[in-house]
């Protein structure tokens, strides 16, 4: 666009200077009436194109120059600045994340192109705020993290790069041609982002190795009798209802007789089936189906927990069942069932409690090492107004 006005100008300067010639070919003579000489309009016209000019490249460089978002200084006195290509990746996962949680939960009401970004009023936190905030609280103690391994020797391991490329790989190949263009979330700025979690995640792994926790002690209270499990598949009818106000409430004697009747022939099948799963038949795509007319449904995945329960009604009953036993139709609190327990064995539940138990006080401790002795060292700077240029719910989308 700037060449374009140094041409044009150029050639209005040359016509200029022609005429001029023709019309004074010895001298310049001056104007009367106020009006400005040849000579004056020359400087003033280069002038304007020089200002016009000026103007585009700070424009230019203004738009193209990248701007500070964040900036930590250490105890050395090193700052360290972080603009969008540093931030990039960490606005497109959360865009993903609560696009995805947001429409699945306005969806449940019908209102699929509800906007909820800027929704939440004057006092009100709405969707892009909160993200955003987010996005700078996460970012900022992944940072931290990376400048303090930095500081304590740690490297780039083959290992390290292998694990962020991988991540990197995936995240631009579920990318668009267009988010690949935007600033922050080309291969090689996603792979510098990724490359230091990953380093920082390391050096936060063996920190809390350091710490020497008691996993004994930690993991005491998560009894194994509290996590005896019961596996089973089950069909299942509500004998519940949801009234005019919205409430919920029983169904009539000789409605809940009803259905009674329909499981109680349904029992029948799956006595004799050699396939619990698929008493309602199969889906064109060979899939057993879920629901049959009656409005009875299949489950494939029932699970009671000892300490959690699953219906007050059934519980001792299913626990008393033997593998690959058929139960007779069961009331529970507020349905009727027909379960098939399939193992009673499985530790999985207690297992996964042990390892909560162990990740929730890895958490809890290094959450006070950090406070205490890493945070604490670090002065950091946002600038809220390069910032708040940062579309949430637009950037890239």
């Amino acid at each position: 666009m700037s060449n374009k006005i140094v041409k044009d100008a150029k050639l209005n300067i040359a016509s200029t200077s022609k005429e001029a010639k023709k019309k004074q070919p010895k001298r310049l003579q001056q104007n009367t009436g106020g009006s400005v000489s040849f000579g004056a309009r020359t400087v003033l016209l280069t002038l304007g194109v020089i200002v016009v000019i000026a103007a585009c490249i700070y424009v230019g460089y203004n738009s193209l120059r990248v701007k500070t978002i964040m900036s930590i200084k250490d105890k050395s006195g090193k700052t360290t600045e972080y603009s969008i290509k540093n931030l990039g990746y960490y606005v497109y996962q959360g865009e993903a994340q609560y696009d995805t949680m947001y429409k699945s939960l306005y969806a449940n009401y019908g209102m699929e192109d509800f906007n909820f970004w800027e929704q939440g009023g004057d006092d009100a936190t709405n969707a892009a705020d909160s993200l955003s905030e987010s996005i700078i609280t996460d970012a900022q103690e992944d940072f931290i993290l990376y400048q303090q391994a930095v500081s304590e020797g740690y490297e780039a391991t083959d290992d390290d790069k292998k694990d962020a490329q991988k991540q990197t790989d995936e995240a631009v190949k579920n990318m668009t041609k267009k988010q690949k263009l935007i600033r922050g979330l080309s291969e090689k700025e996603v792979y510098n982002c990724i490359l230091k979690q990953v380093i920082g995640e390391r050096y936060k792994k063996d920190k809390i190795a350091s710490l020497n926790l008691d996993y004994d002690k930690i993991t005491a209270k998560v009894k194994k009798k509290d996590y005896k499990q019961y596996d089973f598949q089950y069909y299942t009818i509500a004998t519940t209802k949801t009234n005019d106000d919205g409430k919920s409430e029983s169904l009539s004697k000789d409605e809940i007789k009803n259905l009674k009747s329909k499981m109680s022939d349904l029992l029948k099948q799956a006595k004799s089936a050699d396939d619990f799963t698929t008493l309602f038949g199969k889906d064109d795509n060979g899939k057993a189906k879920t629901q049959n007319d009656d409005g009875i449904s299949f489950v494939e995945n029932g699970q009671l927990i000892e300490k959690d329960g699953f219906d007050k009604k059934v519980d001792a009953k299913i626990k008393k069942m033997k593998v690959g036993e058929i139960s007779a139709v069961l009331e529970g609190e507020d349905a009727l069932y027909i379960i098939k327990l399939t193992d009673n064995t499985s530790t999985d539940s207690y297992d996964n409690a042990v390892k909560e138990a162990k990740s929730t006080a890895e958490e809890d401790a290094f959450k006070t090492e950090y406070t205490d002795n890493i945070e604490k060292n670090y002065d950091v700077k946002v600038n809220d107004k390069v910032w708040e240029n940062v579309h949430i719910g637009q950037y890239a989308m």
